[in-house]
């Protein structure tokens, strides 16, 4: 705030301060300001910030203590003195006290960098979200949500107590923020209490003195009643008397139509502020001034300019994972202005620095126990803004980046925004399939709840890039699709799901998790258990699939950057054709690594199937691959009882070889690997453990009469040879010795 008596229009619409906010590192108290009968009985304390700021601590017994703090200006070479009364409204708590008193000075605010710290901790999240530690599973225990993420009413821990600090509350003052600038000249001298002085011991004053006339008459036309601020959350207004003479001045004042009256000495050549009692509700207040019983003044409050400015505080984004809250705050200074905030719940204390830019406003995050946090924010003593923060944990679908719950799924992603997590809490049949539109969203289960279709296919259908489905079991009975990726979406992360009892339908491929058709980037799908899918045969040639990349016979597009790792698929029964992995796409950068696929069982018994059926553990039909592996999984018991033998691994007539290599799996089942029964180039399968130490038994093809034909001639049936079988054109040297 200015001195000048003319206040311009944009000054007239901001704010400023109305006390303190920083105290300082030198302690004064009360007893060594002179001998001991000029001991001040109100306070207990007084603490100096170097030039500009202190704090003052009142005895128990002393809720209203009126003080004269003395400045002042090198700018204009004035004294400016500043009448306080100090009551418990004014006071804060101690650990803000504590907080400032370590803050440095020169902070400064550097937008540009905390956007981009804010936009880093965002990409970290997400990255978090993810598992980008790619081993799909050191992220189970660090990604555990706290047990309580489902509970409503709960209550809150008892982590911060009162007493901490003793009750102990101190009175701030901060001239920087006073005057409404922080490069003021002004320098704090001193602090009366009655009739006694305290000095500010950081040699604040030595250069400083009055220049006194002690003969000089008193000029009235030297003094000025000037209408500086009001301050709406205490309804007071706030003025100052201007003395240009060259000797001190006491003048009285009243406020009209009150009994509110009193005194106010003027140094010379001095200013002094002093604050009254509104007589309205928005500061409204007219101050008579007086010399020698004559009114040589008369001024009207400024309702035009808040002391403190107007505060805006809410909260608009809740991590109930981490316990944090995030707060914003602004406001409409001409200034980067300091606020002080303090935390109900966990005595959280610290500052935060409003600029003054076109946004005007700042965020900060705090600790937020079981999501709730209730701020109360201080400009230098003054009260200026309270927010509070309370997730809702009501509803059985938990937003935890928002505090909001609703009663399904779907409508959770419909109220969700690009980055959220949702948290299902508790088992839930659907009404519809839930369609996943937000980027980035994740959906996740506490305790892997239950989703069941409930006759709606497929359970989720993924339509935006960047979505995370994890920790739910996702069942289907009779239908037929478990998660579906999209055409043409990238970034999706199917992790830590139980999926399970989906089909049978009697058409169609029944499938866990299917990857639509078009190009995909950054697919990654791990650490599921996909078991109990059943498929039955009603004519039609219908199929099973446990993850299938599901291709365009026409365009096939790409698939890139993909991981298939970590998961079990078990237990898939069909009529005709049961398959662990299918990849019917173009793969570039694809890797299939560490699953656990058995129990893959074709057979006609199961239903009304008729067709010759076939049963594959990893199946591979991509037209084009580039750095495709398929290494250390284990597949066994893989059986096709009316047809050609089960297969752990396929590779389709046709596929482009050269990119492809089959390296230290365990193949276990009758044919280890069929490479379109010798038809298409050679392909690389190097240390595989074949369910033999010598190493597979190698034959022509896959025929579907009960033998198979052997080079050289003659016919084997599988069932009576140990070892896993492959095709011909397969480079199975060196050969592991044991299961890997």
């Amino acid at each position: 705030m200015s001195d000048d008596t003319n206040i311009t229009r944009r000054a007239s619409l901001r704010g400023i301060a109305a006390t303190g906010a920083i105290i300082g590192s030198t302690g004064l108290t009360a007893s060594t300001v002179s001998a001991s009968e000029k001991k001040v009985d109100a306070i207990k304390e007084v603490y100096f910030k170097d030039c500009h700021a202190m704090a003052v601590h009142l005895k128990d017994d002393y809720d209203e203590v009126p003080i004269r703090i003395r400045t002042y200006d090198e700018d204009t070479n004035r004294f400016k003195s500043i009448k306080r009364t100090i009551t418990d409204d004014h006071l804060l708590p101690y650990p803000i006290w504590e907080r400032l008193k370590e803050t440095d000075d020169e902070y400064e605010y550097d937008p540009e960098e905390e956007d981009e710290d804010y936009d880093n901790a965002k990409d970290k999240k997400k990255d978090e979200k993810k598992g980008d530690d790619h081993d799909g599973k050191n992220d189970e225990k660090d990604d555990e949500l706290p047990e309580w993420i489902c509970e409503d009413d709960l209550e809150l821990p008892k982590k911060h107590k009162p007493d901490d600090y003793d009750g102990k509350h101190v009175w701030l003052f901060d001239l920087r923020h006073f005057f409404g600038h922080e490069d003021s000249d002004h320098k704090l001298l001193s602090v009366d209490v009655g009739d006694k002085r305290i000095d500010n011991p950081n040699d604040c004053a030595d250069d400083h003195r009055p220049e006194y006339d002690k003969k000089g008459d008193v000029d009235v036309e030297e003094l000025g009643l000037v209408a500086i601020c009001i301050d709406s959350k205490r309804n007071t207004a706030r003025f100052r008397v201007d003395n240009d003479n060259k000797k001190s001045v006491t003048v009285e004042y009243d406020v009209y139509n009150t009994d509110q009256d009193g005194e106010v000495t003027v140094e010379p050549q001095g200013r002094t502020y002093f604050d009254v009692e509104a007589t309205g509700s928005e500061g409204q207040a007219t101050v008579r001034l007086f010399y020698d019983d004559e009114q040589i003044d008369v001024k009207a409050s400024n309702t035009q300019r808040d002391c403190a400015g107007e505060v805006i505080c809410n909260s608009h984004e809740l991590d109930i994972h981490e316990e944090a809250a995030r707060f914003t705050v602004g406001d409409n200074a001409e200034f980067d202005r300091v606020l002080s905030y303090y935390v109900s719940e966990t005595g959280e204390s610290g500052t935060v620095t409003v600029p003054d830019d076109l946004s005007g406003k700042e965020s900060f995050w705090v600790h937020a126990p079981y999501g709730h946090a209730t701020i109360t924010l201080y400009y230098h003593g003054i009260v200026v803004g309270h927010a509070k923060r309370k997730p809702d944990l009501s509803g059985p679908v938990v937003n935890i980046d928002q505090g909001e719950s609703d009663e399904t799924i779907q409508e959770a992603v419909d109220g969700a925004s690009e980055g959220d997590t949702l948290v299902v809490c508790e088992d839930l049949e659907l009404d519809d399939s839930v369609e996943v539109d937000v980027t980035d969203l994740t959906i996740r289960g506490f305790h892997k709840p239950i989703v069941d279709g409930n006759g709606n296919s497929p359970v989720f259908d993924i339509i935006a890039d960047g979505v995370t489905i994890r920790d739910l079991s996702v069942t289907n009975p009779d239908e037929l699709l478990g998660i579906r990726v999209g055409v043409g979406v990238d970034g999706a992360t199917i992790k830590h799901n139980h999926i399970f009892e989906i089909g049978p339908t009697g058409n169609l491929g029944v499938t866990g998790i299917i990857i639509g058709q078009g190009d995909h980037e950054e697919i990654e799908i791990y650490g599921n258990t996909i078991e109990d899918l059943e498929q039955t045969d009603d004519g039609s040639f219908a199929t099973l699939n446990g993850i299938l990349f599901d291709a365009d016979n026409d365009d096939p597009g790409t698939i890139t950057d993909v991981r298939v790792a970590d998961n079990e698929i078990r237990n898939l029964d069909s009529t005709t054709a049961p398959l662990g992995v299918v990849v019917q796409h173009n793969a570039e950068s694809v890797t299939i690594e560490e699953n656990h696929i058995e129990n893959l069982t074709a057979d006609n018994s199961f239903g009304p199937g008729s067709f010759t059926t076939f049963a594959q553990g990893i199946s591979i039909d991509s037209p084009s691959t580039d750095d495709f592996d398929i290494e250390d999984n284990t597949i066994e018991a893989v059986v096709s009882n009316d047809g050609f033998f089960g297969e752990d691994i396929k590779i389709e007539p046709g596929v482009d070889v050269a990119g492809i290599e089959i390296l230290e799996n365990n193949l276990l089942s009758e044919i280890g690997l069929n490479n379109a029964d010798g038809d298409n180039p050679i392909i690389e399968a190097e240390n595989n453990f074949w369910n033999d130490d010598d190493g597979p038994f190698v034959i022509e093809n896959n025929d579907d009469d009960g033998d198979v034909p052997v080079p050289g001639g003659g016919e084997v049936d599988l069932e009576t040879v140990d070892a896993s079988a492959v095709t011909e054109n397969v480079d199975f040297d060196p050969v592991a010795s044991s299961s890997q």
